[in-house]
């Protein structure tokens, strides 16, 4: 791990750091300055996150920070010290702990300019999916991206991997993260150039350059709306394929508003389990791609309906100490944490630091739901299936309840470190990191490798040009499964 962070600042020094730019207007600080905050920002890390040391082991950690520290011995701006912050918080591999700059500092970001691409990454490559500058009848939707001002695509997927969050070890999620928010990936954490020098594939496979104009996010932002299509509101739809076979999306883990009026998960699940039943089918496929989670209590309520026995979703969820000095610079009191952690739910205490939660509904044994479903099952599945998405797919993996088609998914196997979220403000910088509390063990068969996802049965990523042509290449796949399922039945 030491020797990973070095290289990452050996990387940065060398390569992609050449190219980074800082816009005027971001305040410079003092090294007593910066060192204050990043005593806070580890202090509060080591209070509050109870995952902390899950994929770092604790000596390993420490190295990390003491060696950070030591280099904050000269001024140096924000952004500069937000980037640095950001490949220790990438270092501790939590999707759901997160940093960003000060709200000063992010509004200067966002009153620049962006790299006009809408990209998507494929098997370790970066297309051309969308393109809204002027010079769009240059670079087309198709073309593959293999340099952006002189770094190539594999630079900066080694760039982002060490900067952005995620779980464990999956490598899905940072690529999902970083084509869904490639434009600000770029401007955070490289820079707002005026113009973007592109070397690029066409559709001959002859190599190219153009120079593309950088937009406004506005701009952008409204030539994209006549991209995007309408999409059918709530979490839950279902859709029937034929007499033998339907789709369930779901969307996330909540419940959500329809004509102003609140459609609670579980009473819209229950109304769709119950046509499921009444149809008849024998192939249900679910699809929770893009579905980065939600309502822990909601993820073991789809599952119940597949599995015929009382289940307990985690073996355990622990948080950290109750009392910290870093509360000062948070969002959130002893006070208020303390009734979160300790009146709301029941405790079990270990150790003066560590904590067992013991009347979470996911800790006891919940289910069966009726109807139950006992057909054959096709879960899509891909890198932004993360969180509750995550616990939910481990489960039906753990209890051999379906076929798994996709991509590995974002979350954690075994879980993963979230809920009761302290937001810190770092005093000099205003720096912000949002910390989750909650460490949670799925309670799954140990058939996963440490710090992965749920692997499919079968890998499968839609092409550019599926993309480009709005092709659903994982749900063709299954239904040529089940295609091939019931030819072999007869």
């Amino acid at each position: 791990m030491k020797i990973r962070l070095f290289a990452i600042f050996i990387f940065l020094g060398v390569g992609i750091a050449q190219a980074q730019i800082i816009p005027q207007g971001i305040p410079v600080y003092e090294p007593n300055q910066l060192q204050k905050d990043f005593s806070i920002l580890r202090g509060a890390l080591e209070d509050f996150h109870a995952g902390l040391y899950r994929y770092t082991p604790k000596n390993e950690m420490d190295s990390i920070f003491d060696s950070v520290y030591l280099s904050l011995n000269t001024k140096m701006d924000e952004l500069s010290y937000f980037r640095k912050l950001a490949s220790i918080i990438s270092n501790i591999h939590c999707d759901h702990l997160w940093i960003l700059p000060s709200d000063s500092t992010t509004k200067i970001i966002w009153q620049g300019t962006f790299l006009p691409l809408e990209v998507k990454m494929i098997e370790g490559r970066a297309y051309c999916f969308q393109n809204f500058s002027d010079d769009s009848l240059v670079l087309k939707p198709g073309y593959q991206i293999l340099k952006i001002n002189g770094i190539t695509i594999d630079s900066l997927i080694e760039f982002s991997n060490s900067k952005l969050p995620g779980d464990g070890f999956i490598e899905t999620e940072k690529i999902r993260e970083l084509e869904r928010h490639f434009l600000d990936v770029y401007a955070f954490h490289i820079g707002q150039p005026d113009r973007y020098r592109i070397e690029y594939l066409d559709e001959d496979k002859i190599l190219c350059k153009t120079d593309i104009k950088a937009l406004s996010y506005k701009d952008i932002k409204n030539k994209k709306k006549s991209y995007e299509s309408i999409t059918s509101k709530g979490n839950l739809r279902l859709k029937f394929l034929d007499s033998l076979t339907a789709i369930l999306k779901v969307k996330g883990f909540g419940d959500w508003k329809l004509d102003k009026k609140k459609v609670k998960f579980e009473k819209e699940l229950k109304k769709t389990f119950f046509k499921i039943d009444s149809s008849k089918i024998t192939n249900l496929i679910i699809d929770v791609r893009d579905n980065d989670g939600g309502d822990d209590d909601l993820g073991l309520n789809l599952f119940s309906y597949f599995h015929d026995k009382p289940i307990v979703e985690f073996n355990r969820m622990e948080f950290r100490m109750k009392k910290s000095k870093y509360f000062r610079y948070s969002d959130m009191s002893g006070f208020k944490f303390w009734l979160l952690t300790s009146v709301l739910n029941k405790t079990k205490k270990i150790n003066d630091s560590t904590f067992i939660v013991k009347s979470e509904k996911t800790l006891k044994p919940y289910g069966p739901s009726r109807p139950q479903f006992d057909g054959d099952i096709y879960i899509l599945i891909n890198g932004r299936s993360s969180s509750t998405t995550s616990d939910f797919v481990a489960l039906m993996k753990s209890y051999d309840k379906a076929i798994f088609i996709g991509e590995e998914t974002g979350g954690g196997y075994y879980g993963n470190t979230s809920a009761v979220e302290i937001e810190v403000t770092l005093p000099n910088t205003k720096i912000k990191v949002w910390t989750p509390t909650v460490c949670y063990t799925t309670n799954v068969k140990p058939i996963a490798e440490f710090g992965r996802g749920t692997i499919p049965d079968y890998e499968v990523q839609p092409s550019i040009q599926d993309e480009i042509n709005d092709i659903d290449t994982e749900l063709n796949f299954t239904l040529k499964i089940i295609k091939e399922k019931a030819y072999d039945k007869q």
